[in-house]
């Protein structure tokens, strides 16, 4: 959470996603609910600057772990249609 409100309170970004690795080990109950990404959101807000907790979004990734290699996958292909 420390880390997420310093990102809030230097760069006021509107949406913080969290994702890949991180996410996917949180995953402990079945019901969806992800503590440690709750708790991580909620010390986030505590500790920034009230304005800019209320501006900014904290999501988690629909992606989870694959995230980066989508990500990477999508830069590559971009590169090879610029080739042609």
């Amino acid at each position: 959470g420390v880390a997420i409100a310093d990102v809030i309170n230097i760069l006021n970004p509107e949406v913080i996603t969290i994702g890949g690795g991180v996410v996917d080990a949180a995953r402990i109950t079945s019901s969806g609910y992800n503590p440690y990404i709750f708790s991580a959101i909620e010390s986030a807000k505590s500790l920034s600057i009230p304005k800019l907790a209320i501006t900014t979004s904290i999501v988690e990734s629909r992606l989870g772990n694959d995230a980066g290699l989508l990500g990477i996958g999508a830069l590559a292909l971009s590169r090879f249609k610029k080739l042609r």
